[in-house]
Parts: structure tokens; C-alpha cells; sequence
């Protein structure tokens, strides 16, 4: 656990005195540099810089070597992906709209139900709702090459699904021009996305607290 790996190496360094904060944060740039997950190397980045005053562009030069491109540009600005930002009230709103958004489209189309079930799971969606709906329309899929509307609704009734939710994905009109839908649907995808690798990165967060309450 890098937490009581840091904890050990600032009992080792004086990380006030400027020659030990050197040491301390190459040390621990190496240990970074070895965790897979791009979001755990973003929270302890962070945690690192807020610890030494070293900015963070300095920590991910010191973690990458030779390579200047920093850690965002390698794991998160591919395919437009946006880099990771605090949470607030607008992301999330955005983020269930785009639920909504994508299950309209997985009952309008085959293609574009092909197209999300590739990068998406039902248990990429925080709704419920939403979560239920993608089981059930892929389960008629299954049978049909096109849904009918009215047997959706049917079968989200039968399936205690929230109704007034249904009619309001079914009375939804995307005004998205046909030339564009998959950029839509990238983007879209690319929100929710997003907002899984903040809820991770969260939770580290939530963790590292918990951890160094402990020590």
C-alpha cells in the first residue's frame, strides 16, 4: 500500500529540510511510476505535491524520466477524453443526462445499441433505472432486430421500472443531425466514462483519509 509506503519514507526524510524533500519525492515519484491505474497516480500526485509544496508537473516529469508528456496527456487525453476535475453539481447533472440520452438512443436504433454495448455495461450506469432499462432492451435485442416503443413500456411496467421515467426517455426528441450520431454517442460515453474514473478516484481519496486516521 503506497500509503505506508510514504508514511515509512517521511519517518526516513525530513521533507522540511529542501535536500530530504528531493530524495523523498523521487522515492516516491519510482514507487507511483509502478502502480497501474492511471487514477491512483493521479490522486497520490496530487497528495505528494500537497505534502512538499514540489508542483505537480515537476512529480509526473520525475515519474516519466526522459518522457515530457505528462500523465494526463498518456492516460486520459485519448480520444478527447477529458482529464479529471472535481465534481460539482453541473458534471453530475451532465453525466445522468447522458444516461438518459444513451438508453433514447439504445431503443432507437440496433446499430447504435451495437455501437454502446461495446464500450458499456449496464453497470457503468450510476441510475438504477437506467441500469435495468440496458438489461431489458438487450435482452429484446436478443430477439429482434428493432424495439417497439409500446413493448418497452410494457415490459418496464411488468419489471417495476419507474414509468414516469420511461415516458420521459420515450417523449424525448434528440435533435442530433443522422451525419453525427456516433461523435454524440462517443461523447456521451466519454461522460460517463469521465464520471466512473472520478467516483474511483474519489473513493482512493476517501481511503488514503481513512488509512492515515489509522496511523
Amino acid at each position: 500500500m503506497l500509503t505506508i509506503k510514504s508514511v515509512l519514507l517521511k519517518k526516513r526524510y525530513n521533507i522540511e529540510e529542501t535536500e530530504d524533500k528531493i530524495k523523498f519525492t523521487k522515492e516516491v515519484s519510482r514507487i507511483i511510476k509502478e502502480l497501474k491505474s492511471p487514477v491512483e497516480q493521479d490522486v497520490y500526485i496530487k497528495k505528494i505535491s500537497e505534502e512538499t509544496g514540489i508542483s505537480k508537473e515537476a512529480i509526473e516529469k520525475e515519474i516519466k524520466g526522459k518522457d515530457n508528456k505528462s500523465l494526463y496527456k498518456n492516460n486520459y487525453i485519448k480520444n478527447k477524453t477529458p482529464s479529471i476535475s472535481p465534481v460539482n453539481h453541473k458534471i453530475v447533472s451532465g453525466y445522468l443526462k447522458a444516461e438518459l440520452d444513451l438508453i433514447r438512443l439504445l431503443m432507437d436504433d440496433k446499430d447504435y445499441f451495437e455501437l454502446i454495448n461495446k464500450q458499456l455495461s449496464p453497470d457503468d450506469f450510476s441510475s438504477v433505472e437506467c441500469k435495468r432499462l440496458f438489461e431489458l432492451i438487450s435482452k429484446e435485442y436478443m430477439e429482434t432486430k428493432s424495439l417497439k416503443i409500446g413493448n418497452i413500456i410494457d415490459l418496464a411496467k411488468m419489471d417495476n421500472i419507474d414509468i414516469n421515467l420511461v415516458n420521459t426517455i420515450v417523449n424525448t426528441e434528440l435533435k442530433y443531425e443522422p451525419t453525427i450520431v456516433e461523435e454524440i454517442i462517443k461523447d456521451l460515453i466519454n461522460t460517463i466514462t469521465f464520471n466512473n474514473l472520478e467516483k474511483k478516484r474519489q473513493s482512493i481519496l476517501n481511503s488514503i483519509e481513512e488509512l492515515e486516521k489509522k496511523t
